[in-house]
């Protein structure tokens, strides 16, 4: 269901709907981590860092491109700590 979620974001996203881009991304994600979908995950996370600097909100999109880059150098595991803010 994560796939699909993020197609809908994509498209609401286009259409300059970024609010309504943003649950299905945010939900997306939720739903790759649980199967360590990692090239996705990394794809999802990039998309809602794009949907949120479209919408204004730079700062939390670089955070997540900060965190993407840190999950592609430490891995998985190391990523779902970071994001369920754990050391």
């Amino acid at each position: 269901m994560a796939l699909p979620l993020r197609n809908l974001a994509i498209i609401a996203s286009r259409r300059g709907q970024y609010d309504v881009a943003r649950r299905p991304l945010e939900e997306s994600l939720r739903g790759l981590r649980d199967l360590g979908e990692k090239w996705f995950l990394s794809r999802s996370i990039e998309t809602l860092a794009k949907v949120l600097a479209a919408a204004g909100d730079h700062e939390r999109s670089a955070r997540l491109l900060i965190l993407d880059s840190r999950f592609l150098i430490l891995g998985s595991d190391r990523k779902s700590r970071i994001m369920n803010h754990e050391s």
